[in-house]
């Protein structure tokens, strides 16, 4: 008696689940490229290095507050292009948004908390000069 050479249907499930289990492996391997750069990369933020960094104020006008608190005194005020060094960070006590950071920020005579949300931050004093400069 001859056995039968040929493919039957009993042998198709078998068959497409090792096809699959090839393609699969394939895909992984494609996927798992060593030229490819793994790491992640933040943008670099003076604030979050501990560096001290510079900002520079973009609402048309910013109320400086005598602590990190909405409801705390005014101390002084900025136009939007003023350059004003970063001393210190702190998220806000309201709890309203855990994400909120206020900035402790001087220049000359000037010195107070604004939100993060009125402020761009730059690396030296030189980056925020010449941000300033196309706000004004």
């Amino acid at each position: 008696m001859r056995k039968n050479a040929g493919f039957s249907l009993t042998d198709f499930p078998q068959t497409v689940f090792g096809v699959f289990i090839i393609l699969s492996a394939i895909a992984f391997l494609a996927g798992c490229g060593l030229g490819t750069d793994r790491t992640l990369r933040l943008p670099e933020t003076p604030i979050l290095s501990g560096a001290q960094g510079w900002a520079v104020v973009t609402g048309a006008y910013a109320r400086f507050k005598e602590k990190n608190d909405p409801a705390s005194p005014d101390t002084a005020t900025a136009r939007r292009g003023e350059v004003f060094r970063v001393i210190g960070s702190e998220r806000d006590p309201s709890g309203g948004d855990p994400t909120a950071m206020w900035y402790r920020l001087s220049e000359g005579s000037r010195s107070g908390w604004l939100r993060e949300s009125d402020i761009l931050f730059f690396k030296n004093r030189e980056q925020a000069l010449t941000a300033s400069a196309g706000m004004k």
